[in-house]
């Protein structure tokens, strides 16, 4: 068996001193690196002394920096906005409920607003609204104590607390109210509501006033609300990483390589086979026949290449030239939980922003656009001189009033006739009857009638 070997000798140096910098280890949870979310720097300072004398001055200072991969410390914030409106469609006076019914804040009945000379088209006489019903959307009722307020504008999450940490909570309401009111084509010479000016063009003798809104136990106005603070603290560097890399380094090794061709005996008694020992990290390696300190060097085997062609074995001693600081930290921190961070401003945009921040959704709809249930009393169709003017005379007036058929018959004993009802004299319907013209001849025509009767 063959050997050669050819060996790199480092020089020695002594160790006189080692001071880890200030700035090292505990530097990635100072103000600077969290702000900034920068990777703090292991950062090894120390002095030797070269016992070969001439190639450096004594007590020379040396640093190694090694930056070293650390998951930065992060902040979240979550903050929104509820604004709300009293809920005034229960309680208080008839002028408050009109109000509120008429608010694009309230029940948004565009009708029952104020117009622009400060009186009304909608009058509701001598019947002032009542208090409306609120109920969930199972038909339950809402206690109001707990749910006062309506929200107008926001949007309501269940980390909003209130002051003393009570839970901000939210309900969805159906709000209804059954309501009596006459229309007319003009507004009210007063505020009142008996005021007759105009022509009537409507009355109602019940219109259900109907909306769905969302109720909550935060208060009215514009309130801010700050969830609760979400931080991620930075990484933990590796304990004592900096003292174990200049431990690591700080005793030398060899460094060189040594070459063994093993052909094996194949002549030999017993026969031996080629490359009957592989070498790897697993060994040492120690070499006799040249100085004495290789005979019980133990250098360390950083890696083995093995030739089966020409039965060639290529071991190369001393520290691995690839594996830095850096390394051994991933290393160290391999099983790791490390968080993923997407922005807030990239995941709704796309793009980057300063601070994150992203709305909330602003708006919380309401269901007003199907009115309620109106069962009419009086329709009133009306021709101006101007079309669609009604400041010009009235040219013609169809009056349909259920009230008129009743005072009609109020006025006397009807007795209905022969194959009408009492039902049927008090009902005006599309009718049959039988006419003549100036000759005696008959026909029929239809016309809006009761049922006949006669009276005393």
């Amino acid at each position: 068996m063959k050997k050669s070997f050819k060996l790199t000798v480092i020089t020695a140096l002594a160790v006189s001193s080692f001071i880890l910098h200030p700035s090292s280890l505990k530097a990635q949870t100072s103000a600077t690196y969290s702000s900034n979310l920068l990777t703090a720097p292991i950062v090894c300072q120390h002095t030797i002394t070269n016992l070969a004398a001439g190639l450096y001055n004594t007590n020379r200072i040396f640093a190694m920096v090694c930056p070293i991969d650390l998951l930065g410390a992060s902040v979240t914030i979550s903050t929104g906005t509820l604004d709300c409106e009293p809920l005034a469609c229960v309680g208080g006076t008839h002028a408050q409920k009109r109000a509120w019914w008429a608010g694009k804040r309230g029940g948004e009945q565009d009708k029952l607003a104020i117009t622009g000379d400060g009186a009304y088209r909608v009058r509701f006489g001598a019947n002032p609204l009542g208090d409306a019903t609120v109920v969930d959307d199972n038909g339950n009722p809402i206690d109001l104590a707990n749910y006062p307020n309506r929200i107008v504008k926001g949007s309501y999450h269940a980390w909003m607390k209130l002051t003393g940490g009570t839970q901000v909570n939210a309900i969805r309401a159906q709000i209804k109210v059954s309501a009596q009111y006459a229309e007319y084509d003009a507004a009210g010479s007063t505020p009142a509501e008996t005021d007759t000016n105009g022509n009537q063009t409507r009355k109602a003798n019940t219109h259900d006033l109907h909306c769905h809104v969302t109720l909550t136990n935060a208060p009215a106005g514009v309130t801010t609300f700050t969830g609760a603070n979400v931080n991620d603290l930075g990484e933990s560097p590796v304990t004592g990483l900096a003292q174990n890399i200049f431990n690591s380094r700080s005793t030398l090794d060899y460094d060189g390589t040594h070459e063994i061709i093993d052909p094996g005996l194949p002549n030999g008694s017993p026969a031996t086979a080629p490359l009957q020992q592989i070498v790897g990290h697993w060994n040492v390696l120690n070499i006799s026949g040249g100085a004495a300190a290789w005979e019980s060097a133990g250098m360390t085997i950083s890696g083995t290449e093995i030739d089966l062609v020409t039965n060639h074995i290529q071991i190369e001693v001393g520290p691995s030239k690839h594996l830095q600081p850096q390394d051994w930290n991933s290393m160290l921190q391999f099983f790791r939980y490390r968080r993923l961070y997407l922005n807030s401003s990239v995941r709704a945009t796309g793009y980057g922003g300063s601070g994150g921040t992203v709305d909330m959704p602003l708006n919380t709809p309401d269901a007003n656009t199907v009115p309620g249930l109106a069962v009419d009393q009086q329709v009133v169709q009306i021709a101006y001189a101007t079309p669609s003017d009604p400041t010009t005379p009235v040219t013609g007036q169809i009056n349909s009033d259920a009230a008129s058929v009743a005072s009609i018959l109020a006025a006397t004993t009807p007795t209905p006739i022969s194959g009408a009802t009492a039902t049927a004299i008090k009902t005006m319907q599309p009718r049959e009857v039988k006419v003549c013209d100036d000759s005696g001849n008959p026909f029929y025509i239809i016309v809006m009638a009761t049922g006949g009767y006669t009276k005393p």
